[in-house]
């Protein structure tokens, strides 16, 4: 589907028209937002999509108009160049003969691409080989347009009886079978050109929308009311067409009948709109001015938007896996929807690190080291954190005592929120950080805090009364964070590095004992991983259960013992201590800092548990796990809020999985030229044996997550096993020897899913010399007295080709080598942070993986380095977003100077993990290295870099033969742990993990 884009010389009228309809609807917006904006949210949380942004890496004009997909999910995008063409890979762009723009776009069901540019038209084709080429159509029209210009061809249509192209006063049609041809001109003009309900539509300015019969045009009376140009139309599921272009208007043509149609509130004016498209499910896609998309169900009845970028968004198109792409000048976006997950970021207006959330009072609010914040829905149907009005400093906890009145954890004291005003409770500094109140005392409140645990009586509770037990226990500062209560005496408390409590009290609250469970015997069955960290949960059906680095125990009233728990245990990786939550309808929830599982029916119909795939939207480590009123999760994360929806997921719209595509198959030959074979040959082919090389270019075209995509192949004939998954999208094989051979190639997905080519077929055939008539022919003239002069013969001249074969085979090398080079050098600018100048976190995450593949290999210990610059955000809001980015710059500057000053590290990696965080790789270091690195670049970064200091968490693996194999996630995880470690102990330090 064609997107609208004002003609050249038309952007001031176009303005001036938006600014009149937008002066126009502002008196009705602003009373709308009185009632509608800031009102407290009382729906289910539903934020942003996850999104994937795609900038292309070759010369491009800056300008996209529309994008579109082939049944392939192979991306076209308008631009002012020409075609850009996008397969998940690579990028491409094919040019127009006229050198001119490209308008429009259109697939048909044999993917051949339609394209509406400048004063022509045409259709890219591809051959045998993949290559496509662009077919002039409008050179047929020459006659009739004698030689006047038609100028843009805003709109390609495609319909039954063929393919239409509509300019401004022209309309072009060709029939691809027949080649029968057919052109309408208007002194008017025309507006929208579309194919409806099995009829051919057209709008005739001033005269209103015409159907085609036979050569014909017949008038739809009713539509004569349409005064206005009309640019856009969306098929909606009562069969009607949704119609609006330049004015403030929406009409809904109903067979032949226009009515006008009233629009959800926030809907934004028509002409502001560029783009559109419906999804599988009817529900509409909205795109324009602002950066910003707008989605309507298919009833018309709610409208929801969301921002993807600062510019205009110029086109949108329904993606042949599910979601919907999106194009603006500078790149393209891939948006899931329905998505599982919605994501409410801190860049909707709160701040960070996010702790908890909580409901009271009918609102949902959000806490953080930058004090409270309410989630509110604008009149757009977005969402945003809006801070509260009763504390700026940080709240970790909230707990409702009643409508007026509840319970606040701050920083350091216990304090009573009523009427907006907060109130310090608590005489000592308790740092509270956890509200649990009782199942069997309505007045008691148990408190866990960085000091013990406490037991809060809130009868009679007033600022100057407060009823609090003595800390639990006394000598040492526990942290308790889990709680399972299993009598009014009885509770178990899981600690972050102490383990599991067991706690008896008396019938007044105050505590009798407290004692900690030690592994083995002593502990009744506890086990803890090397880090001592527990976790206790009890379920709704009493069943209670403990959690530790060891795995999952299950208490059955005397004692501790392993469990598998459905086959969770199996899924963690080791040590790794996971936290369970139960939803108040009985869904079973667990996760780690970085994971999240989910307790389902499974694909086979057995329940079990389901990784989720979160790693597009997680924004930082995840803290907890509450539910919102519809039952569903809500992962609070450090830096956002992601929401669960899963019915959002229906059967239209689930995304399918891509498959993977041999996109060229080219003969590299010695003297640098290349000769491209084709995708699909009917048999065999068949190579003399030479000096050539054969290449395979592959693509997986999907796009839910930029750098997920797994690639290995072999070579059947030469190579035993499948290569190990890794991100190349190419294989070059060069000095075949002769033989059948057959090249296979697979792809995975985000998903794990796995498709494969159809196994490409070739043949080396061996020198005639070597072939069997040949063979047969020296036998013959062995037995005569010239065998020995024609052998002498042979044997001269394969010499001399041996000699130009080595000669060619030195300039292929040659020119091998060049082409890695400067391949290597695009690589490295792709993997680049675009603004401190490290590498990225694409570039981290493949380094990871092959630093860990050579330390299991070679039994090598490994080190990992997590810096965050201190008071970043206050340091941002105090003296801005650009001094921000300067200080993120200099800070990499000092880590990467001590990265290379290091001695003996000379494959270190430093890389940007993501905000204000780095992240350093260190191949076969010790743990002393790494500490004694991690203290160069802290002090480094205090003596150089002005206003700042840096928290670094270290984490170093040391391989034996006696413990389990750990995994890279693991072990970024313990430094990220020791990192928040650093940060409790005051920050501007380091702090280590060790693990084997």
């Amino acid at each position: 589907m064609a997107s609208r884009c004002p003609t050249r010389g038309g952007w001031l009228s176009v303005m001036l028209r938006g600014l009149i309809m937008r002066l126009r609807a502002g008196i009705f917006v602003m009373l709308c937002l009185c009632t509608v904006a800031g009102n407290a949210l009382a729906a289910a949380l539903v934020g942003n999509p996850p999104v994937e942004k795609y900038s292309p890496n070759i010369d491009v004009d800056s300008q996209n108009f529309c994008i579109t997909q082939d049944s392939r999910g192979i991306i076209f995008v308008c631009n002012a160049s020409g075609v850009i063409e996008f397969d998940g890979e690579r990028w491409k762009l094919h040019k127009l003969p006229n050198r001119e723009l490209v308008r429009s776009l259109a697939v048909d069901a044999q993917d051949n691409v339609y394209v509406g540019g400048y004063n022509l038209f045409g259709v890219l084709r591809r051959d045998a080989a993949g290559v496509a080429t662009l077919e002039d159509l409008s050179a047929q029209f020459k006659f009739s347009l004698k030689g006047r210009e038609f100028a843009d061809v805003w709109e390609v249509e495609l319909s039954p009886e063929g393919v239409y192209f509509r300019a401004l006063n022209d309309v072009f049609f060709i029939d691809p079978k027949t080649k029968a041809t057919a052109h309408w001109y208007s002194e008017g003009k025309f507006g929208l050109l579309r194919y409806h309900a099995g009829r051919m539509l057209l709008q005739f300015r001033g005269e209103g929308f015409k159907v085609r019969e036979g050569d014909k045009w017949r008038l739809l009376a009713d539509t004569a009311k349409i005064k206005e140009p009309i640019f856009q139309a969306l098929p909606l599921a009562d069969k009607s067409l949704l119609l609006f272009g330049n004015d403030a208007n929406w009409w809904r043509l109903r067979g032949d009948v226009v009515t006008m149609q009233t629009m959800p509130l926030g809907t934004p004016e028509p002409a502001t709109i560029l783009g559109v498209t419906v999804l599988a499910d009817g529900s509409l896609v909205l795109a324009g001015s602002e950066g910003k998309v707008f989605t309507i169900d298919n009833q018309l009845n709610k409208m929801r938007a969301f921002k993807l970028e600062a510019g205009v968004i110029s086109g949108v198109s329904k993606e042949v896996a599910g979601g919907f792409l999106a194009v603006a000048d500078l790149a393209i976006y891939r948006v899931a929807w329905p998505a599982p997950w919605s994501i409410l970021g801190i860049e909707q207006g709160g701040g960070g690190p996010l702790v908890s959330s909580a409901r009271w009072q009918g609102k949902r609010y959000v806490l953080s080291d930058a004090g409270g914040f309410e989630i509110i829905e604008n009149s757009d149907g977005r969402l945003s954190f809006s801070p509260v009005p009763w504390t700026k400093n940080p709240i970790y906890a909230l707990h409702p005592l009643d409508k007026k009145r509840a319970l606040l954890s701050g920083a350091h004291h216990l304090m009573l929120l009523e009427n907006d005003a907060v109130t310090e409770i608590s005489s000592e500094p308790l740092y509270p950080s956890a509200f649990w109140p009782s199942r069997f005392h309505p007045t008691r409140i148990y408190l866990g805090t960085e000091m013990g645990f406490r037991v809060l009586d809130t009868t009679n509770l007033t600022p100057k009364k407060i009823a609090l037990s003595a800390a639990v226990p006394r000598d040492i500062p526990v942290q308790f964070q889990s709680i399972a209560e299993v009598s009014k005496n009885e509770i178990w408390l899981g600690a972050e590095r102490h383990g599991i409590w067991r706690v008896q009290l008396a019938d007044d609250g105050s505590v009798v004992s407290a004692t900690p469970l030690k592994a083995g015997a002593a502990g009744l069955g506890i086990k803890y991983g090397e880090y001592p960290m527990g976790v206790i949960t009890r379920l709704q059906d009493g069943t209670m259960l403990a959690s530790t680095g060891a795995g999952i125990f299950s208490w059955d009233g005397k004692q501790f013992s392993q469990t598998a728990f459905d086959g969770l245990v199996a899924l963690r990786a080791a040590d790794e201590t996971l936290r369970l939550v139960q939803a108040p309808n009985g869904a079973m929830w667990a996760h780690s800092n970085v994971r999240a599982w989910r307790r389902a029916k499974k694909p086979d119909g057995s329940q079990g548990w389901l990784a989720q795939d979160i790693q597009n939207v997680r924004k930082g480590s995840i803290a907890d796990i509450v539910f919102g009123e519809d039952g569903n999760a809500i992962l609070v994360n450090s830096h956002g809020l992601v929401m669960h929806h899963p019915t959002d997921a229906t059967a239209a719209n689930r995304k399918k999985p891509a498959q993977l595509l041999l996109r060229a198959v080219a003969k590299s030959l010695g003297d640098g030229t290349t000769l491209a074979l084709p995708l699909t040959p009917t048999e065999p082919l068949q190579f003399e044996i030479a000096n050539f090389g054969i290449r395979f270019d592959f693509a997986l075209p999907d796009y839910a997550r930029d750098g997920a995509r797994r690639y290995q192949g072999r070579l059947v004939g030469d190579e035993g096993a499948l290569s190990e998954w890794a991100v190349s999208a190419s294989y070059f094989y060069s000095a075949i020897p002769a033989g059948q051979y057959s090249m296979q190639i697979r792809a995975k997905d985000a998903d794990g899913n796995i498709t494969e080519i159809t196994p490409y077929p070739f043949e080396i055939l061996p020198n005639w010399y070597a072939r069997k008539w040949a063979i047969a022919l020296w036998l013959l003239l062995a037995a005569g007295a010239i065998a020995a002069l024609v052998l002498g013969l042979a044997r001269r001249r394969t010499l001399t080709l041996e000699r130009r074969n080595q000669s060619l085979e030195s300039k292929v090398a040659a020119r091998t080598l060049e082409l890695e080079a400067v391949n290597a050098r695009l690589e490295n600018l792709a993997r680049l942070d675009g603004l401190t100048g490290v590498p990225n976190r694409r570039r981290l995450d493949e380094y990871l993986a092959q630093a860990w593949e050579r330390t299991q290999k070679n039994s090598e210990p490994l080190a990992l380095l997590v810096i965050d610059a201190d008071h970043f955000k206050q340091y941002n809001d105090q003296h801005g977003h650009q001094a921000g980015d300067e200080l993120l710059c200099a800070i990499a500057r000092t880590l990467s100077t001590c990265l290379s000053a290091a001695p003996n590290r000379p494959d270190g990696l430093l890389a940007r993990y993501g905000g204000e965080e780095f992240v350093v790789v260190l191949p076969n270091a010790t743990p002393s290295d790494a500490n004694t690195l991690a203290e160069a670049m802290r002090r480094a970064v205090e003596e150089t870099v002005k206003l700042t200091t840096v928290s670094i968490g270290v984490s170093a693996y040391q391989p034996t033969a006696t413990v389990a194999i750990q995994t890279a996630a693991q072990l970024l995880t313990r430094a990220d742990s020791a990192l928040y470690a650093a940060k409790d102990a005051g920050r501007n330090c380091v702090r280590m993990q060790l693990t084997a």
